[in-house]
């Protein structure tokens, strides 16, 4: 992207030239309308499993996704934090080291499905809190969080 900036005896790019790299790489790995498709399908689920699913779906960091989040749907907001408070709670790890979830090398998938059709269903009063609890196998508490997130987000 910038031709430019290769010489021998200076650094390899700047912090503007890897921001520029980054914004080209999430554009071109996950365009707009797959990304915004994706993100409304996936809405059951709560924020870090949305991710962590578009992450694993489009084989990128969880960092090209929050990215992405945050260029799409909103720009003040400061969506890194949110997600390492919210990975930290759910899966015990602070996100330090450039520690990445999930690596790309292991094979895994989050169920997104039957979360889906249970927002859908309880989104349009055909189930009730406790079904959605009963259904998805979550505790009280889980459950508040979920529906809560359905809401929020």
């Amino acid at each position: 992207m910038h031709h430019n900036s290769f010489q021998l005896d200076e650094p390899l790019s700047t912090e503007k030239e890897e921001s520029d790299a980054d914004l080209f790489a999430g554009n071109f790995l996950l365009p707009d309308e797959a990304f915004q498709n994706q993100w409304e399908e996936k809405g059951a689920l709560s924020f870090v499993d949305r991710v962590l699913t578009i992450k694993l779906l489009y084989k990128v960091s969880y960092k090209v996704v929050l990215s992405r989040y945050k260029q799409m749907f909103s720009p003040e907001f400061n969506v890194y934090a949110k997600f390492a408070s919210d990975y930290a709670k759910k899966y015990n790890h602070n996100l330090k080291d450039h520690y990445e979830p999930f690596p790309l090398e292991r094979p895994t998938a989050i169920e997104s499905r039957l979360p889906s059709l249970a927002k859908k269903a309880f989104l349009s009063e055909k189930l009730s809190f406790s079904r959605v609890q009963h259904i998805l196998g979550l505790t009280i508490e889980q459950a508040r969080e979920m529906v809560w997130a359905w809401k929020e987000l």
